[in-house]
């Protein structure tokens, strides 16, 4: 689908990316214990820009297809992070996810209420039939963060990437349409990713709100390779 739009839950909102973000994006994007995870450099503000502003028409069709959602908070409209969805096959419909929150917002449940929101609308609106994370092996927090969602481990594989002088090791997680229960976010506590307390916040909205917005220019897809799974773990 080409429109865009916003999904909204109880206390989290995904909407295209901004100039009114770019400043708070920039910050976390240029952090060493943001980028660790994501076999990559930080990102230079430059590169931030281009990033959080392509396509903005949300183009969802074709395999390497992105949709990038900032995630702010709804009482103040502070930006948290940001969730992703890559269209890899289109005819299996198979999406992958991926997550990149501030170190500032950990331990209050934001990220695991962004990344059911976007899970129900790839279910309920895309037609999802899998989807599916990749992850470092040394990646806890997210390891945590896609147990919360109800993915299970589908693959460990060992040494099969570089980053920098190092080999890393990959986790895959997936879950199928079959076995997606929105219900699931409904918990009276969700364990914080970054140490480990509980924290009780409202059960999320079964049904996600869409709101369109106005069409804008596209922008030049995001880069290939990128690998968009990083919690920051204190």
């Amino acid at each position: 689908m080409s429109e865009t739009f916003t999904l909204t839950s109880n206390r989290v909102s995904l909407q295209p990316f901004t100039e009114h973000h770019l400043d708070a994006r920039i910050h976390y994007q240029a952090l060493p214990e943001v980028a660790r995870y994501l076999y990559r450099s930080p990102l230079t503000p430059e590169a931030t820009r281009e990033s959080a502003l392509a396509n903005r028409e949300r183009r969802f069709e074709s395999p390497g297809d992105r949709l990038l959602f900032a995630v702010v908070r709804n009482v103040d409209n502070i930006l948290l992070g940001e969730v992703v969805a890559t269209l890899e096959n289109p005819h299996a419909c198979q999406i992958e996810i991926g997550w990149i929150f501030d170190p500032g917002s950990a331990g209050r449940g934001y990220a695991t209420e962004a990344a059911k929101t976007l899970l129900t609308y790839l279910f309920t609106a895309e037609n999802a039939h899998r989807v599916f994370a990749r992850l470092d092996a040394e990646n806890d927090a997210s390891r945590r963060l896609c147990e919360r969602l109800g993915m299970r481990e589908e693959a460990h594989l060992i040494e099969n990437d570089r980053d920098g002088d190092r080999w890393g090791s990959e986790y895959v997680y997936a879950i199928l349409a079959r076995e997606f229960e929105p219900a699931q976010a409904q918990k009276e506590c969700i364990a914080d990713s970054s140490s480990g307390s509980s924290m009780p916040y409202p059960p999320l909205k079964m049904s996600v709100q869409v709101h369109p917005l106005p069409r804008i220019l596209s922008h030049r897809p995001l880069p290939s390779g990128m690998r968009p799974t990083a919690i920051h773990q204190k």
